[in-house]
């Protein structure tokens, strides 16, 4: 999963500055294809809970944007964290394993947090490219 807002593109801009990058590469729409692309290709980092749709779970029942109380939304983020879980060690075990040469990767999942990505919603270039992404043919919508 890749969670998107202005603060993480502003993030990776600076980092990318860093690097020496031109000005036409850390443009919003450039920095979102370069982050779908890696995402894509796996070879985003992944921390612990990072990207988790889990972890987003809990925390809107710990917000309150769930009702707590609801069974529901307890078991299904119950369920999401050890489906989740049950994934990651598939994963490792195929890593470890000397014979499965390609994995199966999961679905590329965008979440743009949309009260903090003003400046990204703003921008045509970058709702052309997430459009763009969402109806093609390889993508899950």
């Amino acid at each position: 999963m890749l969670i998107l807002d202005d603060h993480v593109i502003n993030k990776v801009r600076h980092q990318m500055a860093n690097c020496g990058l031109s000005e036409e590469a850390m443009k919003p729409a450039a920095l979102v294809q370069s982050l779908l692309s890696l995402a894509r290709e796996g070879k985003l980092k992944q921390m612990s809970h990072s990207g988790s749709i889990s972890s987003c779970m809990k925390r809107d029942l710990l917000l309150g944007l769930d009702d707590p109380y609801d069974e529901r939304a307890a078991l299904s983020c119950d369920d999401m964290s050890m489906w989740e879980e049950e994934w990651k060690k598939g994963k490792d075990d195929q890593t470890q394993s000397s014979s499965q040469k390609h994995e199966k990767s999961l679905p590329l999942l965008v979440f743009i947090r949309t009260n903090t990505s003003t400046n990204l919603l703003k921008s045509k270039s970058v709702m052309e490219l997430l459009i763009q992404e969402c109806t093609s043919n390889d993508s899950i919508h």
